[in-house]
Protein backbone atom coordinates (compact mmCIF):
# COMPACT_ATOMS: atom_id res chain seq x y z
CA UNK A 1 0.00 0.00 0.00
CA UNK A 2 1.30 3.47 -0.85
CA UNK A 3 2.53 5.75 1.87
CA UNK A 4 -0.43 8.07 1.28
CA UNK A 5 -2.76 5.39 2.56
CA UNK A 6 -0.54 4.63 5.51
CA UNK A 7 -0.62 8.30 6.42
CA UNK A 8 3.12 8.57 6.98
CA UNK A 9 4.44 12.11 7.19
CA UNK A 10 6.57 13.41 4.39
CA UNK A 11 9.37 15.87 4.97
CA UNK A 12 10.08 18.53 2.37
CA UNK A 13 13.60 18.87 3.76
CA UNK A 14 15.44 16.64 1.33
CA UNK A 15 18.86 17.16 -0.21
CA UNK A 16 18.93 20.02 -2.62
CA UNK A 17 20.65 20.38 -5.96
CA UNK A 18 24.44 19.85 -5.87
CA UNK A 19 24.92 23.27 -7.43
CA UNK A 20 23.02 24.94 -4.61
CA UNK A 21 24.76 22.89 -1.95
CA UNK A 22 28.24 23.68 -3.29
CA UNK A 23 27.54 27.37 -3.82
CA UNK A 24 26.07 27.91 -0.32
CA UNK A 25 24.78 31.35 -1.17
CA UNK A 26 21.60 33.20 -0.35
CA UNK A 27 19.10 33.28 -3.18
CA UNK A 28 18.00 36.73 -4.35
CA UNK A 29 14.97 38.08 -2.53
CA UNK A 30 13.74 40.84 -4.79
CA UNK A 31 10.89 42.59 -3.07
CA UNK A 32 11.08 40.48 0.12
CA UNK A 33 13.67 41.74 2.60
CA UNK A 34 13.29 41.35 6.34
CA UNK A 35 15.48 42.10 9.33
CA UNK A 36 17.04 39.74 11.83
CA UNK A 37 15.05 37.81 14.41
CA UNK A 38 12.55 36.35 11.96
CA UNK A 39 11.01 33.12 13.22
CA UNK A 40 11.69 30.35 10.70
CA UNK A 41 9.52 27.29 10.19
CA UNK A 42 10.90 24.67 12.53
CA UNK A 43 13.19 22.05 10.99
CA UNK A 44 11.07 19.38 12.64
CA UNK A 45 7.99 20.44 10.67
CA UNK A 46 6.84 17.77 8.26
CA UNK A 47 4.21 17.69 5.58
CA UNK A 48 1.54 15.09 6.37
CA UNK A 49 0.29 13.27 3.33
CA UNK A 50 -3.42 13.63 2.62
CA UNK A 51 -5.14 10.29 3.19
CA UNK A 52 -8.55 8.76 2.56
CA UNK A 53 -8.84 8.18 6.31
CA UNK A 54 -9.05 11.91 7.00
CA UNK A 55 -12.54 12.92 8.24
CA UNK A 56 -14.63 15.31 6.13
CA UNK A 57 -13.85 18.97 6.72
CA UNK A 58 -16.52 20.36 9.03
CA UNK A 59 -16.21 24.13 8.53
CA UNK A 60 -18.37 27.10 9.52
CA UNK A 61 -18.54 28.39 5.95
CA UNK A 62 -18.86 26.75 2.58
CA UNK A 63 -15.73 26.99 0.46
CA UNK A 64 -17.07 29.64 -1.93
CA UNK A 65 -18.15 31.80 1.01
CA UNK A 66 -14.78 31.32 2.67
CA UNK A 67 -12.96 32.46 -0.47
CA UNK A 68 -15.04 35.61 -0.61
CA UNK A 69 -14.41 36.41 3.06
CA UNK A 70 -10.70 35.58 2.80
CA UNK A 71 -10.28 37.82 -0.24
CA UNK A 72 -11.90 40.70 1.65
CA UNK A 73 -9.66 40.12 4.67
CA UNK A 74 -6.58 40.06 2.45
CA UNK A 75 -7.49 43.43 0.93
CA UNK A 76 -8.06 44.92 4.38
CA UNK A 77 -4.79 43.51 5.68
CA UNK A 78 -2.62 45.08 3.00
CA UNK A 79 -4.25 48.42 3.79
CA UNK A 80 -3.83 48.21 7.58
CA UNK A 81 -0.97 45.67 7.91
CA UNK A 82 -2.48 44.67 11.26
CA UNK A 83 -1.09 41.17 11.84
CA UNK A 84 -2.85 40.55 15.17
CA UNK A 85 -6.20 41.73 13.84
CA UNK A 86 -5.83 39.58 10.72
CA UNK A 87 -4.98 36.49 12.79
CA UNK A 88 -8.06 37.04 14.97
CA UNK A 89 -10.28 37.47 11.90
CA UNK A 90 -8.91 34.32 10.25
CA UNK A 91 -9.50 32.34 13.43
CA UNK A 92 -13.07 33.66 13.60
CA UNK A 93 -13.87 32.27 10.16
CA UNK A 94 -13.62 28.75 11.57
CA UNK A 95 -12.40 27.22 8.31
CA UNK A 96 -8.99 25.79 9.18
CA UNK A 97 -9.09 23.04 6.46
CA UNK A 98 -9.34 25.75 3.78
CA UNK A 99 -6.24 27.67 4.80
CA UNK A 100 -4.16 26.36 1.89
CA UNK A 101 -6.39 28.58 -0.26
CA UNK A 102 -5.84 31.42 2.23
CA UNK A 103 -2.07 31.06 1.82
CA UNK A 104 -2.45 31.19 -1.98
CA UNK A 105 -4.70 34.26 -1.76
CA UNK A 106 -2.29 36.14 0.50
CA UNK A 107 0.78 35.28 -1.57
CA UNK A 108 -1.01 36.21 -4.79
CA UNK A 109 -2.30 39.50 -3.37
CA UNK A 110 1.18 40.39 -2.12
CA UNK A 111 2.53 40.31 -5.68
CA UNK A 112 0.31 43.29 -6.57
CA UNK A 113 1.63 45.42 -3.70
CA UNK A 114 4.52 47.85 -3.58
CA UNK A 115 7.76 46.57 -2.08
CA UNK A 116 7.19 48.03 1.39
CA UNK A 117 3.65 46.62 1.64
CA UNK A 118 4.56 43.29 0.04
CA UNK A 119 6.92 42.41 2.87
CA UNK A 120 4.10 42.42 5.45
CA UNK A 121 2.75 39.07 4.18
CA UNK A 122 5.81 37.20 5.49
CA UNK A 123 5.34 37.94 9.23
CA UNK A 124 1.59 37.34 8.80
CA UNK A 125 2.06 33.84 7.38
CA UNK A 126 4.66 33.00 10.01
CA UNK A 127 2.34 34.22 12.78
CA UNK A 128 -0.52 32.14 11.38
CA UNK A 129 1.82 29.15 11.41
CA UNK A 130 2.91 29.79 14.99
CA UNK A 131 -0.73 30.02 16.08
CA UNK A 132 -1.45 26.68 14.37
CA UNK A 133 -3.74 28.35 11.86
CA UNK A 134 -1.56 27.45 8.86
CA UNK A 135 0.35 24.19 8.51
CA UNK A 136 3.53 23.71 6.50
CA UNK A 137 1.58 21.45 4.11
CA UNK A 138 -1.06 24.13 3.50
CA UNK A 139 1.61 26.76 2.91
CA UNK A 140 3.40 24.50 0.43
CA UNK A 141 0.15 23.72 -1.44
CA UNK A 142 -0.70 27.41 -1.65
CA UNK A 143 2.76 28.15 -3.07
CA UNK A 144 2.44 25.30 -5.58
CA UNK A 145 -0.80 26.82 -6.87
CA UNK A 146 1.09 30.00 -7.79
CA UNK A 147 3.97 28.01 -9.29
CA UNK A 148 1.58 26.17 -11.61
CA UNK A 149 0.11 29.45 -12.87
CA UNK A 150 3.30 31.53 -13.06
CA UNK A 151 2.92 32.22 -16.78
CA UNK A 152 -0.52 33.74 -16.23
CA UNK A 153 0.73 35.65 -13.20
CA UNK A 154 3.47 37.39 -15.14
CA UNK A 155 0.86 38.87 -17.48
CA UNK A 156 -0.45 40.88 -14.53
CA UNK A 157 2.81 41.10 -12.57
CA UNK A 158 5.83 41.13 -14.94
CA UNK A 159 8.24 40.34 -12.11
CA UNK A 160 6.19 37.42 -10.75
CA UNK A 161 8.75 34.65 -11.55
CA UNK A 162 11.49 36.42 -9.62
CA UNK A 163 9.15 37.24 -6.75
CA UNK A 164 8.06 33.61 -6.46
CA UNK A 165 11.67 32.43 -6.37
CA UNK A 166 12.54 35.11 -3.84
CA UNK A 167 10.08 33.53 -1.38
CA UNK A 168 12.55 30.64 -1.15
CA UNK A 169 15.38 32.92 -0.08
CA UNK A 170 16.93 32.19 3.29
CA UNK A 171 16.66 35.90 4.05
CA UNK A 172 12.88 35.66 3.75
CA UNK A 173 12.72 32.40 5.69
CA UNK A 174 9.20 31.40 4.69
CA UNK A 175 9.94 28.14 2.88
CA UNK A 176 12.77 25.67 3.08
CA UNK A 177 15.31 26.43 0.35
CA UNK A 178 15.28 22.82 -0.84
CA UNK A 179 11.94 23.59 -2.52
CA UNK A 180 13.97 25.65 -5.00
CA UNK A 181 15.24 22.43 -6.56
CA UNK A 182 11.65 21.41 -7.31
CA UNK A 183 10.71 24.52 -9.28
CA UNK A 184 9.76 23.96 -12.95
CA UNK A 185 12.49 24.26 -15.55
CA UNK A 186 10.70 26.96 -17.57
CA UNK A 187 10.17 29.11 -14.46
CA UNK A 188 13.86 28.89 -13.56
CA UNK A 189 14.84 29.72 -17.15
CA UNK A 190 12.71 32.87 -16.99
CA UNK A 191 14.34 33.90 -13.71
CA UNK A 192 17.84 33.39 -15.17
CA UNK A 193 16.84 35.48 -18.18
CA UNK A 194 15.63 38.36 -15.97
CA UNK A 195 18.50 38.36 -13.46
CA UNK A 196 21.63 40.44 -14.01
CA UNK A 197 24.90 38.59 -14.44
CA UNK A 198 26.06 37.92 -10.89
CA UNK A 199 26.80 35.03 -8.53
CA UNK A 200 23.12 34.26 -7.92
CA UNK A 201 22.39 34.18 -11.64
CA UNK A 202 25.32 31.87 -12.33
CA UNK A 203 24.33 29.54 -9.48
CA UNK A 204 20.75 29.24 -10.73
CA UNK A 205 22.05 28.70 -14.27
CA UNK A 206 24.28 25.85 -13.04
CA UNK A 207 21.34 24.26 -11.24
CA UNK A 208 19.18 24.71 -14.35
CA UNK A 209 21.82 23.01 -16.50
CA UNK A 210 21.92 20.04 -14.10
CA UNK A 211 18.14 19.79 -14.17
CA UNK A 212 18.01 19.93 -17.97
CA UNK A 213 20.68 17.23 -18.32
CA UNK A 214 18.89 15.04 -15.78
CA UNK A 215 15.57 15.33 -17.65
CA UNK A 216 17.17 14.48 -21.01
CA UNK A 217 18.82 11.36 -19.60
CA UNK A 218 15.64 10.48 -17.70
CA UNK A 219 13.57 10.56 -20.89
CA UNK A 220 16.06 8.21 -22.53
CA UNK A 221 15.97 5.79 -19.57
CA UNK A 222 12.17 5.72 -19.52
CA UNK A 223 12.08 4.90 -23.23
CA UNK A 224 14.88 2.32 -23.13
CA UNK A 225 14.47 0.65 -19.75
CA UNK A 226 10.81 1.04 -18.88
CA UNK A 227 8.82 1.11 -22.11
CA UNK A 228 11.12 -1.13 -24.19
CA UNK A 229 12.18 -3.63 -21.52
CA UNK A 230 8.92 -3.45 -19.55
CA UNK A 231 10.63 -3.23 -16.16
CA UNK A 232 11.57 -0.43 -13.77
CA UNK A 233 14.72 -2.15 -12.48
CA UNK A 234 17.09 -0.37 -14.87
CA UNK A 235 15.49 3.00 -14.15
CA UNK A 236 15.79 2.39 -10.40
CA UNK A 237 19.48 1.51 -10.74
CA UNK A 238 20.14 4.69 -12.73
CA UNK A 239 18.33 6.87 -10.18
CA UNK A 240 20.46 5.41 -7.38
CA UNK A 241 23.60 6.02 -9.40
CA UNK A 242 22.65 9.64 -10.14
CA UNK A 243 21.75 10.27 -6.47
CA UNK A 244 19.68 13.40 -7.09
CA UNK A 245 16.52 12.91 -4.98
CA UNK A 246 15.60 16.59 -5.34
CA UNK A 247 14.83 15.86 -9.03
CA UNK A 248 12.81 12.68 -8.49
CA UNK A 249 9.47 14.43 -8.93
CA UNK A 250 10.55 14.79 -12.57
CA UNK A 251 10.44 10.99 -12.82
CA UNK A 252 6.70 11.09 -12.13
CA UNK A 253 6.19 13.92 -14.64
CA UNK A 254 8.21 12.34 -17.46
CA UNK A 255 6.78 8.85 -16.95
CA UNK A 256 3.17 10.05 -16.91
CA UNK A 257 3.62 12.29 -19.96
CA UNK A 258 5.18 9.42 -21.92
CA UNK A 259 1.92 7.47 -21.58
CA UNK A 260 0.10 10.08 -23.69
CA UNK A 261 2.08 9.04 -26.80
CA UNK A 262 0.07 6.47 -28.75
CA UNK A 263 2.73 5.90 -31.41
CA UNK A 264 4.59 2.54 -31.53
CA UNK A 265 8.20 2.57 -30.38
CA UNK A 266 10.61 1.40 -33.13
CA UNK A 267 12.71 -0.63 -30.67
CA UNK A 268 9.76 -2.18 -28.82
CA UNK A 269 7.87 -4.67 -30.99
CA UNK A 270 5.08 -5.12 -28.46
CA UNK A 271 3.95 -1.52 -29.01
CA UNK A 272 3.03 -2.32 -32.64
CA UNK A 273 0.44 -4.83 -31.43
CA UNK A 274 -1.91 -2.09 -30.20
CA UNK A 275 -3.87 0.70 -31.81
CA UNK A 276 -3.09 4.20 -30.47
CA UNK A 277 -5.88 4.18 -27.88
CA UNK A 278 -5.06 0.73 -26.51
CA UNK A 279 -1.34 1.51 -26.54
CA UNK A 280 -1.97 4.55 -24.34
CA UNK A 281 -3.96 2.39 -21.96
CA UNK A 282 -1.21 -0.24 -21.78
CA UNK A 283 1.47 2.41 -21.28
CA UNK A 284 -0.59 3.95 -18.50
CA UNK A 285 -0.79 0.60 -16.73
CA UNK A 286 2.97 0.00 -17.09
CA UNK A 287 3.88 3.51 -15.95
CA UNK A 288 1.70 3.36 -12.85
CA UNK A 289 3.00 -0.09 -11.92
CA UNK A 290 6.56 1.21 -12.30
CA UNK A 291 5.86 4.27 -10.13
CA UNK A 292 4.34 2.04 -7.46
CA UNK A 293 7.49 -0.09 -7.53
CA UNK A 294 9.78 2.95 -7.31
CA UNK A 295 7.73 4.28 -4.41
CA UNK A 296 7.10 1.19 -2.30
CA UNK A 297 9.76 -1.39 -3.17
CA UNK A 298 12.67 0.79 -4.25
CA UNK A 299 11.92 3.74 -1.92
CA UNK A 300 13.10 6.17 -4.57
CA UNK A 301 9.93 8.28 -4.77
CA UNK A 302 8.61 10.14 -1.74
CA UNK A 303 5.04 11.31 -1.21
CA UNK A 304 6.23 14.81 -2.04
CA UNK A 305 7.67 13.61 -5.38
CA UNK A 306 4.39 11.90 -6.29
CA UNK A 307 2.10 14.76 -5.35
CA UNK A 308 4.23 17.49 -6.95
CA UNK A 309 4.69 15.28 -10.00
CA UNK A 310 0.97 14.77 -10.56
CA UNK A 311 0.22 18.45 -9.94
CA UNK A 312 2.77 19.36 -12.63
CA UNK A 313 1.26 16.80 -15.02
CA UNK A 314 -2.14 18.42 -14.52
CA UNK A 315 -0.68 21.82 -15.33
CA UNK A 316 1.28 20.69 -18.40
CA UNK A 317 -1.47 18.60 -20.03
CA UNK A 318 -4.27 21.11 -19.45
CA UNK A 319 -2.10 23.97 -20.76
CA UNK A 320 -1.40 22.02 -23.95
CA UNK A 321 -5.10 21.29 -24.39
CA UNK A 322 -5.90 24.99 -24.03
CA UNK A 323 -3.24 26.00 -26.54
CA UNK A 324 -4.35 23.37 -29.07
CA UNK A 325 -8.03 24.05 -28.28
CA UNK A 326 -8.74 20.34 -28.08
CA UNK A 327 -9.86 17.91 -25.39
CA UNK A 328 -8.40 14.81 -27.04
CA UNK A 329 -6.04 14.22 -24.09
CA UNK A 330 -8.77 14.66 -21.48
CA UNK A 331 -9.98 11.01 -21.23
CA UNK A 332 -6.42 9.74 -20.82
CA UNK A 333 -5.68 12.34 -18.14
CA UNK A 334 -8.72 11.16 -16.21
CA UNK A 335 -7.68 7.53 -16.69
CA UNK A 336 -4.19 8.34 -15.40
CA UNK A 337 -5.56 9.98 -12.24
CA UNK A 338 -8.08 7.19 -11.74
CA UNK A 339 -5.43 4.50 -12.10
CA UNK A 340 -3.08 6.27 -9.67
CA UNK A 341 -5.82 6.36 -7.03
CA UNK A 342 -6.94 2.79 -7.65
CA UNK A 343 -3.36 1.52 -7.32
CA UNK A 344 -3.08 3.59 -4.11
CA UNK A 345 -0.14 5.49 -5.56
CA UNK A 346 -2.01 8.76 -5.12
CA UNK A 347 -4.44 9.40 -2.25
CA UNK A 348 -8.00 10.34 -3.17
CA UNK A 349 -7.59 13.22 -0.74
CA UNK A 350 -5.11 14.74 -3.20
CA UNK A 351 -7.83 14.88 -5.87
CA UNK A 352 -10.02 16.86 -3.49
CA UNK A 353 -7.27 19.29 -2.49
CA UNK A 354 -6.05 19.80 -6.06
CA UNK A 355 -9.60 20.40 -7.26
CA UNK A 356 -10.24 22.91 -4.48
CA UNK A 357 -7.05 24.79 -5.32
CA UNK A 358 -7.86 24.79 -9.06
CA UNK A 359 -4.70 22.92 -10.08
CA UNK A 360 -4.69 22.83 -13.87
CA UNK A 361 -7.38 25.50 -14.22
CA UNK A 362 -10.94 24.70 -15.39
CA UNK A 363 -9.89 21.63 -17.40
CA UNK A 364 -7.84 20.33 -14.48
CA UNK A 365 -10.81 20.73 -12.15
CA UNK A 366 -13.03 18.80 -14.58
CA UNK A 367 -10.47 16.01 -14.84
CA UNK A 368 -10.13 15.79 -11.06
CA UNK A 369 -13.89 15.71 -10.62
CA UNK A 370 -14.25 12.91 -13.20
CA UNK A 371 -11.48 10.95 -11.47
CA UNK A 372 -13.29 11.36 -8.14
CA UNK A 373 -16.52 10.10 -9.66
CA UNK A 374 -14.78 7.10 -11.19
CA UNK A 375 -13.09 6.06 -7.94
CA UNK A 376 -16.04 5.79 -5.52
CA UNK A 377 -14.37 3.10 -3.41
CA UNK A 378 -11.52 5.49 -2.59
CA UNK A 379 -13.16 8.91 -2.99
CA UNK A 380 -16.54 8.38 -1.33
CA UNK A 381 -15.39 10.17 1.82
CA UNK A 382 -13.70 13.05 0.05
CA UNK A 383 -16.18 14.00 -2.66
CA UNK A 384 -16.50 17.60 -3.67
CA UNK A 385 -14.12 20.39 -2.80
CA UNK A 386 -13.62 19.43 0.78
CA UNK A 387 -16.36 20.57 3.14
CA UNK A 388 -19.05 18.47 4.81
CA UNK A 389 -21.92 20.34 3.17
CA UNK A 390 -20.48 19.77 -0.29
CA UNK A 391 -19.95 16.08 0.44
CA UNK A 392 -23.57 15.70 1.55
CA UNK A 393 -24.78 17.51 -1.58
CA UNK A 394 -22.68 15.27 -3.83
CA UNK A 395 -23.94 12.16 -2.04
CA UNK A 396 -27.54 13.36 -2.42
CA UNK A 397 -27.07 14.02 -6.14
CA UNK A 398 -25.42 10.64 -6.68
CA UNK A 399 -28.18 8.76 -4.86
CA UNK A 400 -30.82 10.70 -6.78
CA UNK A 401 -29.19 9.84 -10.11
CA UNK A 402 -29.08 6.16 -9.14
CA UNK A 403 -32.76 6.18 -8.17
CA UNK A 404 -33.78 8.00 -11.34
CA UNK A 405 -31.91 5.49 -13.49
CA UNK A 406 -33.42 2.58 -11.60
CA UNK A 407 -36.91 4.05 -11.97
CA UNK A 408 -36.29 4.56 -15.68
CA UNK A 409 -35.37 0.91 -16.12
CA UNK A 410 -38.42 -0.17 -14.11
CA UNK A 411 -40.64 2.25 -16.02
CA UNK A 412 -39.38 0.86 -19.33
CA UNK A 413 -40.34 -2.66 -18.24
CA UNK A 414 -43.78 -1.53 -17.05
CA UNK A 415 -44.39 0.43 -20.23
CA UNK A 416 -43.64 -2.69 -22.24
CA UNK A 417 -46.17 -4.69 -20.22
CA UNK A 418 -48.81 -1.99 -20.68
CA UNK A 419 -48.51 -1.77 -24.42
CA UNK A 420 -45.13 -0.03 -24.85
CA UNK A 421 -46.70 3.41 -24.75
CA UNK A 422 -47.34 6.13 -22.24
CA UNK A 423 -51.08 5.48 -22.63
CA UNK A 424 -50.48 2.32 -20.62
CA UNK A 425 -49.99 4.44 -17.52
CA UNK A 426 -53.52 5.76 -17.89
CA UNK A 427 -55.03 2.37 -18.64
CA UNK A 428 -53.24 0.34 -15.94
CA UNK A 429 -51.98 2.73 -13.26
CA UNK A 430 -52.12 -0.02 -10.66
CA UNK A 431 -49.45 -1.96 -12.55
CA UNK A 432 -47.11 1.03 -12.49
CA UNK A 433 -47.61 1.56 -8.76
CA UNK A 434 -47.26 -2.16 -8.08
CA UNK A 435 -43.98 -2.32 -9.99
CA UNK A 436 -42.47 0.70 -8.26
CA UNK A 437 -43.52 -0.55 -4.81
CA UNK A 438 -42.31 -4.11 -5.38
CA UNK A 439 -39.62 -5.43 -3.01
CA UNK A 440 -36.15 -4.36 -4.10
CA UNK A 441 -37.32 -1.47 -6.27
CA UNK A 442 -36.38 2.16 -5.44
CA UNK A 443 -39.02 3.86 -3.31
Amino acid sequence: MAGSERGQPVSLRESSSPALVQARITLPCAGFTLGQGLIRLRSSDQVPSPTCADPPDDTRLEFKDFKREARTLAEEFFCSQDVEGMVASVKGLGCLPFHDELAALLLRASLDQKDATRQSVIPLLLTLHENELLSTAQLARGFEKLVLSWEDLQLDVPGAPGLLVSLLSSRVGLFDKSLFARLPEDLLAKVVEDLPSNLAQRTIQTHLSELTAFKIELHSKIEEQLLRMGTADGLAAWLREECKPAFHHEVVVAACLSSFDGRPHPDAYWTSCFDPSDLRTEKCRMILDALVQLSTSEHLLSETDIQIGFSRVLGIVTSEMEVKETRSEFPHLVALLRGAVEKELLAAQFLKLARRLHYGGPLGMQALRCAQRQTPLHSRRVWGTGDLRQMRAEMHDTIEVCLVRARARRFGAVKSVCGSCVHGLQVHPEKVLGALLAPGSPK
